[in-house]
């Protein structure tokens, strides 16, 4: 059993609450008395998340609130703000990828096959074939052509091919600045050139002081017309371009280019070599690229001879690499070789591969059937298909029965259908992540009995091969239906499940055990309250009343004369309003007195006026008591009925029809809220 204690959270002052081990934690308890509070503040203190934490600093204070959480170090937790975080974005579950392959069995696998691949990506990722591929890269980015074999007018290449020969340009009065006219960084010195003029003074260079020729003025206006700083950098990057796409070609296509870059022009037949050099280089560079980054994932659908296939194809044509170095030609060779290894052990490969698609497809399967076996249980006309399209690239998508897929879940789904399939979906990532404690907040409280099962049946039955069944659960709620129908009907969970009643007083919360027996039927508790002698008369009465609505005898005599009494009437009438006659009362206050036996109506009308004798009880009783009381009491005085919260909750108590068919025995459990008990103090005094 592990302890968490809590100290100075929000309006909890202190709590000390059980977690068994390996079951489903069950917190019963009233709305408002801290239970978000004990789970946020846990999620907070287990991951370390202090801005959260600061939430729940008490009000007017700086205490830090502090929770020792019993050694737990890993924590899920479940609310609407999980949906609102994690789920139903591209990807509806939270990292689907992670979750299908979070298991040493798939790491094992495809380590095993990454093996049979890495001498064969070792190549590639050789640190002189990357600056290659990237080589490549720029040639195959930057030469691009038209519909008209032409380069293409946009690019940056085609604009600096029209002023590829820069020396045609030069006239003669430039030639002293030809040195710096064709220097790799000219488009630099350009626009220093240009700007510089505004700087002369006394007709003296900026720069070193120097008297200017007196032509200065003319030559300056001839060079800055002529030559600007875009045409020089795309002259530049264009000249580079055809330089490092010459050592890709043979030495007389390379030689016929360099004669046409000197005469500043590129004829078509030469335009058509390139073209097709750059396209045999880009089929190389595809190649590479696909060696470098083999994905396993994306070889599970081939057949041994489509894997066979696979790989010849990414052999490499080295001889478009032979012009360029030796050393370069031979790592394109020693490519070639090791995908001839890879074609060898081909059978290895394949039989790696089908495990490992065989695990796959069974963890997808686990994942779509358990999800989709509660849409098809809970009637909600959705499936989830999970997608796997490479390494750590995975999705899930949601489809509507029709198989259009769904791409706004949140605008699609209704209030139930969201919450009910987000649930599962947490779900999916719990089993798969296995944390210390798993924490559901409220989870199906806004669900009618037959969604309540449902989700219930599919996240704990021992029936469902894979849920949370056996991870330690907190479950916090409102709802008396999970502790009904796990702690009293043992359904689903069997025995694998305990769970408590959450009170709070004056700043602690406070837990007592609920086992089987604490569980009564209403019906059964109203009639033993009556009966019992040790409570007082209110009491007593209250419950008759209930006990004769709860059995459907709320038109005999006996309820009009017990609901007459409870209303301050001092003659007992029917529904109707009209005086019982005598031989109907007799006859039905005998069957009061088979329960009461002591019951008479115009004493006790006495009594419940007597207002001391009303604050004696109120005084002396439990909290329920307390409620009973002060609905008379408001009876006798309808203009205090101000307070409407409170008037709505006694109205609740007092009336059968607002209780479970089966609860907590009243006499031994503390149900009652301390707002609505201190309500009732405050009333009391004003009578």
């Amino acid at each position: 059993m592990s302890k968490i204690k809590y100290e100075n959270c929000g309006n909890i002052r202190e709590a000390l609450i059980d977690i068994v081990p390996n079951k489903i934690n069950i917190k019963y308890g009233n709305n408002g008395i801290g239970k978000s509070t004990l789970g946020k503040a846990l999620l907070a203190s287990i991951r370390g998340e202090n801005e959260l934490l600061k939430r729940y600093i008490p009000f007017g204070t700086n205490k830090t609130p502090v929770i020792s959480h019993g050694g737990f170090k890993s924590i899920l937790y479940f609310d609407t703000e999980y949906v609102e975080n994690y789920l139903f974005k591209e990807d509806i579950i939270n990292n689907s990828f992670e979750i299908i392959t979070k298991t040493s069995d798939y790491e094992t696998k495809i380590q095993n096959i990454h093996s049979e691949l890495a001498e064969l990506k070792e190549e590639v990722n050789n640190e002189n074939i990357s600056t290659v591929m990237e080589e490549i890269r720029s040639i195959t980015e930057s030469i691009k052509f038209n519909n008209k074999n032409d380069f293409d007018g946009k690019s940056t290449f085609a604009k600096g091919i029209k002023n590829i020969n820069i020396d045609k340009d030069v006239e003669d009065n430039h030639k002293e600045y030809i040195n710096l006219i064709k220097s790799p960084n000219n488009f630099l010195w350009i626009d220093w050139f240009k700007s510089g003029k505004n700087y002369i003074t006394d007709t003296k260079c900026p720069f070193c002081l120097s008297a200017l020729d007196d032509n200065f003025e003319e030559l300056h206006e001839s060079i800055t017309k002529t030559f600007n700083k875009q045409t020089f950098k795309n002259s530049a990057e264009s000249n580079a371009i055809l330089s490092n796409f010459k050592k890709y070609t043979s030495q007389a296509n390379a030689d016929k280019i360099l004669g046409e870059q000197n005469k500043g022009e590129i004829s078509a037949e030469t335009k058509n070599i390139i073209k097709t050099g750059v396209e045999l280089l880009s089929i190389e560079k595809s190649k590479l690229e696909v060696i470098k980054n083999l994905d396993p994932i994306t070889l599970l659908d081939l057949s041994k001879d489509e894997l066979s296939s696979r790989f010849n194809s990414l052999k490499i044509n080295s001889s478009l690499f032979k012009e360029v170095s030796a050393d370069l030609y031979e790592k394109m060779e020693n490519i070639n070789n090791k995908l001839t290894r890879v074609i060898e052990k081909i059978n290895d490969l394949n039989k790696q591969l089908s495990m490992l698609k065989s695990d796959l497809a069974k963890k997808v399967n686990d994942i779509s059937g358990f999800v989709n076996n509660f849409l098809v249980i809970a009637g909600i006309p959705y499936q989830i298909q999970v997608i796997i399209n490479g390494n750590d690239d995975a999705k899930t998508i949601l489809k509507h029965k029709s198989n259009e897929e769904i791409k706004s879940p949140k605008r699609t789904l209704s209030f139930g259908e969201l919450n009910s399939l987000s649930l599962m979906l947490f779900c999916v990532q719990a089993i798969s992540e296995t944390p210390d404690i798993v924490v559901l907040d409220d989870p199906v409280s806004s669900f009618d009995g037959n969604k309540k099962y449902a989700i219930m049946h599919q996240l704990f039955s021992s029936s469902v091969e894979k849920n949370l069944r056996g991870q330690t659960v907190l479950l916090l709620t409102h709802d008396f239906t999970p502790v009904i129908d796990f702690v009293y009907n043992s359904h689903p969970t069997g025995d694998n499940v305990k769970a408590w009643n959450l009170y709070y007083e004056d700043g602690i919360i406070y837990e007592q055990s609920i086992e089987k027996s604490d569980i009564i039927s209403c019906v059964e508790n109203e009639l033993v309250a009556a009966k019992n002698t040790i409570n007082n008369i209110v009491k007593r009465v209250v419950s008759l009343r209930n006990y004769y609505d709860m059995t459907l005898l709320n038109n005999s005599t006996e309820y009009s004369i017990l609901s007459s009494l409870l209303h301050l009437r001092n003659r007992p009438t029917n529904k109707d309003g009209n005086e019982i006659s005598v031989e109907e009362l007799n006859n039905a206050l005998l069957k009061i007195k088979e329960n009461i036996i002591d019951f008479d109506y115009n004493k006790l009308y006495n009594d419940l006026n007597d207002i001391s004798f009303l604050k004696k009880i109120y005084k002396e009783g439990d909290s329920l008591d307390k409620i009973y009381i002060t609905r008379i009491l408001l009876n006798m005085k309808p203009e205090f009925k101000n307070d409407k919260v409170l008037w709505k909750f006694l109205n609740e108590s007092f009336h059968s029809e607002n209780s479970y068919f089966y609860n907590l025995n009243n006499s031994k459990f503390k149900t009652i809220p301390e707002y609505i008990i201190d309500s009732c103090d405050n009333l009391i005094e004003r009578f």
